[in-house]
């Protein structure tokens, strides 16, 4: 999520994120960093008190935004962010344990695909 406007009060726990010019200079993985040490010239990740830049939010920072913030700030917070991707799992897809996982591994096709389309108050899924 991004802010498309300055906030009026200050935070400083969501994080903003600036990918890299070029692909290549993305890291792929943490576990190939394990061995160096962090350097604060990767500009990769900021964190800027009045606005959000492609800011990651998961289920925990809504409870933040709910639980955490005055009513005034859940308002202009959410007035004044706007989604930039979304994405979801389906419950009809959950595994129900260890082994209905790997079964479902063993089984799968090699694609992984699914697509929700949103219509008014109903949703169309297609896999």
């Amino acid at each position: 999520m991004s802010t498309f406007e300055n906030l009026s009060f200050d935070q400083d726990y969501f994080i903003s994120w600036h990918p890299s010019k070029y692909i290549s200079d993305i890291r792929i993985t943490d576990h190939e960093r394990m061995d160096e040490a962090f350097s604060p010239n990767d500009n990769l990740t900021k964190i800027y008190s009045k606005q959000l830049h492609l800011t990651p939010l998961q289920l925990n920072d809504l409870e933040w935004i709910k639980y955490c913030l005055t009513q005034e700030e859940r308002d202009e917070l959410l007035d004044k962010a706007f989604v930039i991707c979304a994405a979801f799992y389906p419950k009809t897809e959950r595994s129900r344990n260890l082994i209905d996982y790997k079964e479902t591994i063993i089984r799968h096709s090699g694609v992984n695909e699914y697509h929700a389309y949103i219509e008014k108050t109903k949703v169309i899924e297609r896999k």
